[in-house]
């Protein structure tokens, strides 16, 4: 790996997964260009393929919104998916969510059982990170597609309440002192 600012060895025994990084990386950022290009990320996410992750240039401006990203590494370096964080507002409340949340697993790594320990192990370097920089922080919302039942699903066991939903997508969100108590509970190992 590159310029990547932190190293947590994945907690989990997986012969396909090294660690997860936080920070940036020049050829993962690279990879993550073309993984937003697979069927099943242009399916439910097209803003990945379409405008964010589109070229090095769409990938800063995204970044210079204030995102925290975590890559999910396999063993022999190839980005096996993604969590990112960022400061947005699910209302014009100031005690509703203030952070989205959202995860990618990428072909090869989706359905092998990686989402719920990504998510465990990614919010507890998120939390480290808003308390560290002593960040007002009032809980996580995300949004996915109403026929992604296996998303919400995972959404839903991890602690994610369904809050609206229309013809098309469902919002989520998860409360800071829930967030606080699950990332509390991991335990994180530098590499």
């Amino acid at each position: 790996m590159d310029s990547t600012q932190l190293t947590y060895r994945f907690p989990v025994n997986n012969a396909d997964i090294s660690a997860i990084f936080s920070g940036r990386s020049a050829s993962l950022e690279a990879q993550l260009i073309s993984k937003s290009l697979e069927d099943n990320i242009r399916k439910y996410t097209p803003r990945d393929s379409e405008e964010r992750f589109t070229n090095p240039e769409a990938i800063e401006t995204w970044f210079d919104k204030g995102r925290y990203l975590h890559w999910l590494v396999s063993s022999d370096d190839e980005l096996a998916g993604i969590i990112w964080y960022g400061e947005a507002a699910l209302s014009n409340r100031d005690e509703g969510p203030n952070y989205t949340f959202a995860i990618r697993l990428y072909d090869g790594f989706a359905g092998k059982g990686l989402a719920g320990t990504f998510m465990k192990q990614s919010i507890a370097i998120f939390v480290k990170k808003i308390r560290e920089d002593q960040l007002i922080f009032n809980g996580i919302w995300l949004k996915t597609d109403v026929t992604n039942a296996a998303a919400i699903a995972a959404y839903t066991k991890f602690g994610y309440k369904e809050i609206t939903r229309d013809d098309k997508r469902v919002t989520m969100s998860m409360t800071a002192e829930d967030i606080y108590t699950l990332a509390d509970s991991q335990i994180l190992t530098l590499q």
